[in-house]
């Protein structure tokens, strides 16, 4: 299992949730970039050896 993290988004101020699903390859890391639900903007990148993703959380 990979971690995981809340932040807010800089443009649109939508809170979201940072994923990461690895793969578990060896030597295999990349950038990885993950883009708010809302807005599309860049909210997270990691050096990871699977992918991020962004999740939007939902306001109460």
């Amino acid at each position: 299992m990979g971690w995981n993290y809340e932040t807010s988004c800089e443009k649109c101020g939508a809170k979201v949730r940072i994923v990461e699903r690895p793969m578990g390859v060896p030597g295999g890391k990349d950038k990885e970039q993950a883009y708010c639900p809302k807005c599309h903007a860049l909210v997270a990148e990691h050096m990871t050896d699977g992918f991020i993703d962004a999740q939007l959380i939902p306001e109460d």
